[in-house]
């Protein structure tokens, strides 16, 4: 009989057992993984907050624009737009109430009866108000542009038109 040569034999434990190389490797890679995800995450958010930051702009000016026309539409006579074209002065009765955007940044204001308060805090680059003739009557516009931002580099504009139920075409 043949003395009994020793064999190396892998123990069932070792087999699927994964060595410390190999580790280090798969968290490597789930690190670098992980950290892709978390910067993906981080931009989506930061962008959705842009987004909803607008969202409220856009609402909020869109108040603006309804109270501006009601104002537009209840003068008692033809509304005087400032030398600058930033301001309005609309007469209703003994009373004249006065749009004004200013500031760097822009922000809006409606003055009545020596009572002033800004309608919008948010981020505007500016505007402007302007006459629209029209056949019949005179239409009247505000233009107010938004800041520019990373995610809108083209600042949009929003433009309000109303006509002026009192007042004909001079």
């Amino acid at each position: 009989m043949k003395p009994a040569s020793p064999q190396l034999r892998h123990s069932p434990a070792r087999a699927s057992g994964a060595t410390l190389v190999e580790m280090l490797v798969f968290f490597s890679l789930l690190l670098v993984l992980m950290a892709i995800g978390f910067a993906a995450y981080d931009r989506v958010w930061f962008e959705s907050r842009q987004l909803e930051r607008r969202a409220d702009a856009v609402r909020g000016l869109t108040q603006f624009g309804e109270r501006w026309r009601e104002d537009i539409r209840s003068a008692s006579g033809p509304p005087a737009i400032h030398v600058d074209g930033r301001g309005m002065d609309i007469p209703m009765g003994a009373l004249v109430v006065t749009w004004r955007i200013d500031g760097k940044p822009a922000f809006l204001s409606r003055t009545a009866e020596g009572e002033r308060f800004q309608l919008a805090p948010w981020p505007l680059s500016g505007g402007s108000f302007s006459r629209i003739p029209r056949p019949n009557c005179t239409g009247w516009a505000t233009d107010i542009r938004l800041l520019a931002s990373r995610s809108a580099p083209r600042p949009p504009v929003l433009r309000f038109i109303a006509a002026s139920s009192g007042t004909s075409n001079p």
